[in-house]
């Protein structure tokens, strides 16, 4: 084989690589120095990158880190390292590997320490007289591209559903859904992973409404049945937590790149549309005077 064709072949293969990993959807937990991972509510959108964590032991206290990693950063897939050394404190456990939710068996051995949980049952007082009340979550700022970057606010009106047929919701290919529901993303309305629960698990999570299409009943005065429409979710709204109307750009972001992607449009992917209504409302629009 010259020369000429190996160097083909090898572009080839790389091109490749990289359709493929950026086809890979996963959602990854993105919480730092906490002490019980049950405690990690943040996820983020890790498409080319693997889900990682660490565990650290400080002064007698154990903290875990998750993130999203490139393949570089990363030890073998499914690989866990032990006993490393951390500045400061011992690196105990880490590791990388691919899917949604995957994180939540790596370095499992030391959670099992971790003191099980209960719910107190509300009494009838606190039916009552409790009041309930909206808890907004804090979001990552990384410089990594997640869907959280550069958003502060909180996220509302995730609940409404048209009717649908039982053909027309289904969940999305290749996404955990079952393992996801771990995290509580199919209740947790506080979350942006509420969102994604909507947008990608939605039969599995019990949001659709299912009709009968069955035909009608033919009488004097047959009556007509109107087909229902497709699997949506409306009135998804943002609250900006800043002063005037600005983008949020970076080094590794650029409002005018991701709006010549065709994301500034609600027709485009659920994902994509909303990092441009997070970090780009000056150039794609969106802002009221």
């Amino acid at each position: 084989m010259d020369t000429h064709m190996r160097r083909t072949l090898t572009v080839l293969t790389i091109v490749l690589l990289e359709v493929q990993a950026v086809s890979t959807f996963r959602i990854c937990k993105t919480c730092k120095h906490i002490q019980d991972p049950r405690d990690c509510r943040l996820f983020a959108e890790c498409e080319n990158k693997l889900c990682s964590v660490e565990l650290i032991y400080s002064s007698g206290v154990y903290t875990y880190n998750f993130d999203c990693k490139s393949h570089h950063d990363c030890p073998a897939s499914g690989t866990i390292l032990v006993g490393k050394r951390a500045t400061p404190g011992l690196h105990v456990c880490s590791g990388c590997c691919e899917g949604s939710g995957c994180e939540n068996s790596l370095c499992s051995a030391y959670a099992t320490t971790l003191p099980p949980r209960t719910t107190p049952v509300p009494t009838t007082d606190d039916l009552s007289t409790t009041t309930p009340t909206t808890t907004a979550t804090t979001l990552p700022t990384t410089t990594d591209f997640n869907m959280y970057s550069g958003y502060t606010g909180h996220i509302t009106g995730l609940s409404t559903i048209t009717p649908t047929t039982g053909g027309s919701c289904v969940d999305a290919e290749q996404f955990n859904c079952a393992e996801l529901d771990r995290y509580n993303f199919c209740t947790d309305t506080a979350s942006f992973s509420y969102a994604i629960a909507h947008e990608k698990c939605p039969r599995h999570c019990g949001f659709c409404t299912f009709v009968d299409v069955s035909s009608p009943t033919t009488t004097e005065r047959p009556s007509t049945v109107a087909q229902p429409q497709a699997n949506t979710v409306t009135g998804t709204s943002f609250t900006s937590a800043t002063s005037g109307c600005m983008d949020t750009e970076d080094v590794d972001f650029s409002c005018g790149h991701w709006a010549s992607l065709g994301f500034c449009s609600n027709q485009s992917s659920f994902f994509g549309h909303h990092v441009a209504i997070m970090r780009c409302p000056k150039t794609c629009g969106f802002c009221t005077h």
